[in-house]
């Protein structure tokens, strides 16, 4: 990442959304916003646990100090027992438009609970809350708008950050963001080695890096040589010799680890731990809104486990026992659920209902070949595979089998908004995109079908088109590099240690994107 520091004439306001992921990186992102700017005013909203809260006021009396820190599970409490104020929600029907206000609901696991078809979501007391009285997903709706309405009110941001938009709380301070035009940005990874992008687009399709490959296009000279040079080697060796990417790999061989016998005996006896713990208020969970049930997390890793276990066993047919010579189209599934789904893609967040268009609409003779997400093994309804396996053409193969094998073979890939897209473009094939996603910014060599019933059409014109050049593809990636900056991924992910000179540049660049996303 190259970038120009600005030359700023006030001190920026910043809010951040926090949880516990990077919790203590993001703590070190605002000591540094406050060493280069000591008047920058700095306010927290926190949707995690309360410690994270008393973390935040240690700083009081410091010159690190918070201006304002908000806690979302007090303020939730208020807003379920608060009987719906219509009005105020035609005021926001006005204000944001039914389409916002529904995207609010789906993109959060707990109030659009029913919406998750594909996946198991551990039940908490706030999906209790909604199933006895569902009339307080509008009530909490109304008070999170209001919150964050107030909260852009009266500290008046020059930008605001979400570490990842993944709930209605994150999305919800977003679309306040953008009506008062304010920037709203969150970490977006680039799906290539430790690099991520500041990204101001709440579905992570990286508008700025479209604007720079559009300008790019007509002059590449505007991306350094080094840049070039380092997505260059970055696509050939994918084409040569293709990886998943860094996160996928780590989850897979956790999952592993986790699943051998002693790895369950381990797992299962922390989660009895946590269950008594959480059952007697021991961890600091009691009253807490969005906290799983003890038994909730000790059922999931049962299910995790038995599925893993079952999967290891079964007599696995490789894809070419299922396909033999017949042609086929990779229907990769997605983690479900999730915001790859939940945000980038809410109107079809029902992939069983997808592969079923789908095979209603492919060629004549031809196979839907569809493949589990590792992580998912034992998360799914047991509906869900009968019902893979009831549908005409339709075959899974095994979560372990090679993934690029199966796109290699495919005379077509058909993805929600996987990376299996990217992957495809990298391998010189068209994919069909149903979903959103930072690569549509080409504008070519893939087809983009956001409506389902015409995934046949799709499928047709995928299969007459032509893909992308490899030399657009790596100008593209060259484009991603300028606005990314490294953070190792086993850091953010598994809280690996990270040398501290790895961790002071980081966090520099990382200050530098957000400063730069300030509208000052």
């Amino acid at each position: 990442m190259t970038i120009k520091k600005q030359q700023q004439t006030k001190s920026p306001s910043v809010v951040f959304l926090l949880a516990g992921a990077l919790f203590d990186y993001h703590m070190k992102v605002a000591q540094e916003l406050r060493d280069r700017h000591p008047k920058c005013k700095l306010s927290a909203f926190i949707s995690g646990r309360h410690y994270l809260v008393d973390n935040i006021k240690k700083l009081d009396d410091t010159p690190y100090a918070f201006n304002r820190c908000d806690f979302l599970n007090e303020m939730i409490t208020q807003w379920v027992n608060t009987p719906v104020d219509y009005k105020r929600l035609e005021f926001y029907r006005k204000k944001l438009g039914d389409d916002t206000l529904r995207k609010i609901i789906t993109a959060d696991r707990e109030i659009g609970y029913g919406y998750v078809a594909g996946g198991y979501v551990e039940r908490t007391p706030l999906i209790d809350q909604f199933e006895k009285n569902p009339d307080s997903r509008w009530s909490y709706v109304i008070g999170l708008l209001d919150y964050c309405f107030d909260l852009i009110k009266d500290q008046k941001p020059d930008v605001i950050y979400t570490y990842g938009v993944a709930g209605a709380d994150a999305i919800a301070l977003h679309f306040a963001a953008h009506y008062h035009n304010i920037p709203a940005v969150q970490l977006s990874y680039a799906r290539m080695g430790d690099y991520y992008v500041v990204d101001p687009d709440e579905k992570m399709c990286l508008p700025q890096v479209g604007e720079i490959y559009k300008k790019a296009l007509k002059k590449p000279s505007l991306i350094e040589k080094s840049l070039h040079d380092k997505a260059s080697k970055h696509i050939d060796d994918f084409r040569n010799k293709p990886e998943r990417p860094g996160d996928t790999t780590f989850w897979i061989d956790l999952l592993k680890k986790e699943n051998s016998l002693f790895g369950f005996i381990k797992l299962a006896a922390r989660d009895c731990a946590r269950w008594g713990a959480l059952k007697l208020g021991l961890i600091g969970s009691r009253g807490i809104w969005r906290q799983r049930y003890g038994s909730e997390i000790f059922k999931l890793s049962l299910m995790k486990f038995w599925g893993m276990q079952k999967e290891m066993r079964k007599k696995q047919c490789t894809l070419d026992d299922i396909v033999g010579d017949t042609k086929f189209i990779y229907f990769p599934l997605q983690v479900d659920p999730e915001m790859t789904s939940m945000v980038m893609c809410d109107k079809l967040t029902d992939q069983i209902s997808l592969i079923e268009f789908a095979s209603k609409q492919i060629p004549a003779g031809w196979k839907l070949v569809v493949k589990d997400h590792v992580p998912m093994i034992g998360r799914r309804p047991s509906s869900f595979a009968k019902r893979i396996a009831n549908m005409p053409d339709v075959c899974a193969v095994s979560p372990f089998e090679d993934n690029f094998k199966c796109m290699k073979q495919a005379q077509l890939t058909i993805t929600l908004t996987g990376t299996a897209g990217w992957e495809n473009m990298m391998l010189g094939k068209v994919p069909v995109i149903l979903g959103n996603q930072h690569y549509l910014n080409m504008d070519e060599g893939f087809v983009h079908c956001p409506e389902p019933t015409k995934i046949g059409d799709a499928i047709q014109t995928a299969l007459k088109t032509k893909p992308v050049s490899i030399k657009k593809i790596k100008l593209y990636t060259a484009c991603i590099l300028s606005k990314a900056f490294e953070l190792s991924t086993t850091y953010y992910w598994f809280k690996n240690d990270l040398p501290p000179e790895e961790l002071k540049k980081s966090i520099d660049d990382f200050v530098d994107l957000i400063l730069e996303h300030c509208k000052l």
